[in-house]
């Protein structure tokens, strides 16, 4: 289930190995989102592993 996220849109400063698609979206949910949402659903929308999502997540937060 993970495939999606790699390959050649995958960024090498970006440590969870999403698409750059895929890191945009993530960023947009999150941004837009009234309440916190749960890594879990954030997998599912994005087709990726929970693992990753966290990791993104991770990331995300060191930037701001």
């Amino acid at each position: 289930m993970d495939a999606p996220a790699t390959g050649a849109g995958a960024t090498a400063d970006d440590p969870s190995g999403l698409t750059a698609e895929a890191r945009r979206a993530l960023e947009a949910i999150v941004m837009v989102a009234a309440d916190p949402v749960p890594a879990q659903l954030l997998a599912q929308l994005l087709e990726v592993g929970v693992d990753r999502v966290e990791a993104a997540c991770e990331a995300l937060a060191a930037e701001y």
